[in-house]
């Protein structure tokens, strides 16, 4: 990904964030923590993620 940044506006769940996440290591993309940056919407968002999704996104990304 050399220097560039994602975005992810979460606008629901963090399920999909943590599938996209999982997708860049499957294909090797190298990235460090800095490099995604998450906005939630909402901690209603939050609440309805699973608690391993939620830990796994917050742990790879700047959330």
């Amino acid at each position: 990904m050399a220097d560039g940044r994602i975005w992810i506006a979460e606008a629901g769940q963090s399920d999909f964030t943590q599938e996209l996440i999982k997708a860049l290591t499957e294909y090797r993309i190298k990235y460090t923590k800095d490099q995604i940056l998450v906005v939630q919407h909402t901690t209603w968002n939050e609440k309805e993620t699973s608690v391993d999704s939620l830990a796994f996104v917050k742990a790879h990304t700047t959330y």
